[in-house]
C-alpha cells in the first residue's frame, strides 16, 4: 500500500472537525449509486465506511480547516468535489455506504490514489485522472465487473479478492506488467473463479508498471 497517512474520525488528535455535506440524501438499498470524484488532491483514499454508517458517504482530511461538497441526486448519483485552503495539498479519506452497489468514477488527479473497496459492492470503477502512484483493492465480483482506466500512472497495483478472477487488456503505453498469466498479445488473466463473475480490467493510458495481484 502506498505509504501516506490519512485522518480518520477514529484516531486521536486530528486536527480540525469533520466537514459536513451540502447534501446527503438516504442511499438506495438496492441498484447502483454512482460517486464521482471531480477535483483531485495530493492524495484521495476511498475504503467501505462503518456496517453502522447511514449516510450515503463520508469524508475527513488529514489537515484542517477544510471542506467538502456533494451534488447528490435522489438516484443516488453523489458528485464530490474537495476544497479548502491548500486545495490540492490535501490528503482524503471517503467512507462509502456498504448498503448499495457503487459505480466509482474519479476524474480528478491526484500524486497517491488508494481504492480499498474490498468491503463494497463494485458493480464498475473508472479512473480518469492521472496519479503518480495508485492501488486498488477489488472485492469479490458478484458478476462482470468493467474497470477502465484512462488517467496514467507510474505505477498500478490491482489486488483482486479471493475467489475471483481478473482480466487485464493492457495499451501500448504499459511498459510492463508483473503478476498474472499472458494469454495473447497484452493480455493477463489473475485470480480464480469463472469469468462471468469477473473484472474486465482496461488500461488504455500510460504506466511504467502494472501490478496484478490476487489476496
Amino acid at each position: 500500500m502506498v505509504a501516506v497517512a490519512f485522518c480518520s474520525l477514529a484516531i486521536a488528535g486530528c486536527q480540525g472537525s469533520a466537514p459536513q455535506p451540502d447534501s446527503s440524501p438516504t442511499p438506495p438499498s438496492s441498484g447502483t449509486a454512482r460517486l464521482t470524484v471531480l477535483n483531485g488532491a495530493y492524495s484521495v483514499e476511498v475504503v467501505a465506511g462503518p456496517v453502522t454508517q447511514s449516510e450515503a458517504l463520508l469524508a475527513t482530511s488529514n489537515r484542517g480547516p477544510t471542506a467538502y461538497s456533494v451534488l447528490a441526486t435522489p438516484g443516488g448519483a453523489y458528485s464530490l468535489r474537495f476544497s479548502g485552503p491548500g486545495g490540492g495539498a490535501q490528503s482524503w479519506t471517503v467512507r462509502l455506504n456498504r448498503r448499495p452497489g457503487w459505480a466509482v468514477v474519479v476524474e480528478g488527479g491526484t500524486t497517491h490514489l488508494v481504492l480499498n473497496l474490498s468491503g463494497l459492492q463494485v458493480n464498475s470503477l473508472v479512473i480518469a485522472g492521472g496519479a503518480y502512484a495508485m492501488v486498488v483493492d477489488l472485492p469479490p465480483a458478484r458478476a462482470e465487473v468493467p474497470v477502465e482506466v484512462t488517467g496514467g500512472a507510474n505505477r498500478m497495483t490491482f489486488v483482486i479478492a479471493r475467489g475471483s478472477s481478473a482480466t487485464l487488456v493492457a495499451g501500448p503505453g504499459v511498459s510492463r506488467v508483473e503478476g498474472g498469466s499472458p494469454e495473447g498479445s497484452r493480455r493477463y488473466v489473475v485470480g480464480s473463479g469463472p469469468a462471468a463473475t469477473g473484472y474486465q480490467i482496461r488500461v488504455t493510458s500510460g504506466a511504467a508498471l502494472v501490478v496484478l495481484s490476487s489476496s
